[in-house]
């Protein structure tokens, strides 16, 4: 299926060729049998975008917007591409940075054609993604032979609420659910006692029981953060004079917020180290397009000396 009505696309560089982003961006549904990116892709489906901003010298990036339309009954879940890009960032509606992609080399024809190809899954599902492709053939131009989105239902993952109905229209076994609170140390307020009376009863219909629901687990949860906070205290409090305990709960949550603190600084090094490649590619695309243009400069000069050593030989 084509993201035709279902999804608005964007793209900071202008489309140079017949066939439109519409037509080479698919939808597939991840619940059902996955179709190869390469069997959708069609000569007419390809679509060459172009930066035609002259003398860019900011260098604008290709970026790809997608956005799934309100009444539109998914989410992005992943995507997959083929195009020329050796790397891909992903951003969020917010701008948040999400993850950077490294191409697999899927095929390449020196001078004339290259192709890269990448999976990714999301954490979660968005309505809202923005692909930035890095490290291209070409500065002002790239080949986007297949781009398949991958959906999700909306609400998909409210199914497990329903698992605490026993079935439509039935009420809730109340019982297993207090018998749990009490068992995870969440004691119930009145408040949520008198709705638990009011379940029993079977006078609570399903349109309410949500919200009533939710609101005793917050009331009850915001108890219990209350009485374990005051058992903290009291706990801090007696432990005062035992140095040794104390020294070994430090020594543990120091090490604990060790291990956080090198699991975070190893993510963003690695963020980092794809950065720096990608600005130090980008340079070195730059420079080899200079050194090349330079070249062509001299080995024209070098052709019109020696035209010229020529003729000046057969005049004498």
């Amino acid at each position: 299926m084509h993201a035709d009505n279902d999804v608005a696309i964007n793209t900071t560089w202008k489309v140079s060729s017949r066939a439109d982003l519409s037509e080479t961006v698919t939808l597939s549904d991840c619940t059902l049998t996955e179709v190869e990116l390469l069997d959708k892709i069609t000569a007419e489906t390809c679509v060459l975008l172009r930066n035609d901003v002259p003398d860019d010298v900011l260098l604008t990036p290709l970026t790809i917007e997608f956005e799934v339309e309100r009444s539109a009954d998914f989410l992005v879940s992943g995507l997959s591409v083929i195009c020329e890009a050796r790397y891909l960032e992903i951003y969020n509606r917010s701008g948040q940075y999400i993850c950077t992609v490294r191409t697999d080399l899927l095929d390449r024809v020196d001078g004339d054609f290259v192709a890269y190809r990448t999976k990714v899954e999301f954490d979660l599902p968005l309505d809202y993604i923005a692909v930035k492709f890095l490290s291209l053939r070409s500065r002002t131009e790239m080949w986007l032979y297949g781009l398949d989105l991958q959906t999700v239902k909306r609400n998909q993952d409210k199914a497990a609420t329903s698992t605490l109905l026993t079935a439509e229209n039935k009420r809730i076994d109340v019982d297993t659910m207090i018998a749990k609170l009490e068992n995870d140390g969440i004691p119930l307020s009145e408040n949520a006692k008198r709705f638990a009376t009011l379940l029993k009863s079977g006078s609570c219909n399903s349109s309410s029981t949500a919200a009533n629901l939710v609101a005793m687990l917050t009331e009850s949860a915001a108890k219990m953060a209350c009485n374990r906070k005051e058992t903290f205290v009291k706990e801090i409090t007696e432990k005062q004079t035992s140095v040794p305990s104390s020294v070994g709960n430090l020594e543990r949550r120091l090490q604990e917020l060790e291990t956080t603190m090198v699991v975070h600084l190893k993510s963003s090094l690695d963020d980092l180290q794809h950065r720096l490649w990608d600005r130090i590619e980008e340079r070195l695309a730059v420079f080899e397009e200079r050194q090349q243009t330079q070249l062509n400069r001299i080995l024209e000069a070098v052709e019109m000396l020696s035209k010229a050593k020529g003729k000046m030989t057969e005049d004498g």
